[in-house]
């Protein structure tokens, strides 16, 4: 089942992990891949020399976790046409800061907020 901290922490549990357990890998190295994950695992086999299977496994879960948090802002966009991309920019992958948006630009309490994140989230984990 879907909750707030599964949403929050998915992309950056992972980034976190990625940076923690490979502290060679930047938050600049993170940033210049811009989805390409065979870049990523270009990176960490040039940081590590790792082989390139291997490297891929590490690759994979990061892409996993960043097409979840593409697969929300489509949804939210969809169906919440006054949250724009610049909105879901500062908000990120953080359940608290997209609640707080969709509150304010829907005028509903933080407890509707919330679930009505969770109803998009469901949808997208059918």
């Amino acid at each position: 089942m879907f909750n707030k901290e599964s949403f929050t922490g998915k992309v950056k549990q992972i980034k976190g992990d990625l940076m923690k357990e490979w502290g060679k890998i930047t938050d600049d190295d993170l940033k210049s891949i811009k989805g390409d994950y065979t870049k990523l695992t270009g990176i960490i086999q040039e940081k590590y020399g790792l082989a390139k299977a291997e490297a891929e496994k590490v690759s994979k879960k990061f892409e996993e976790a960043q097409k979840d948090w593409d697969k929300t802002k489509t949804e939210i966009q969809k169906k919440w046409d006054k949250i724009k991309e610049e909105d879901l920019e500062k908000v990120k992958d953080d359940f608290d800061k997209l609640a707080d948006v969709v509150k304010d630009k829907y005028e509903v309490t933080r407890s509707e907020a919330e679930k009505m994140i969770e109803e998009i989230q469901k949808k997208i984990k059918k």
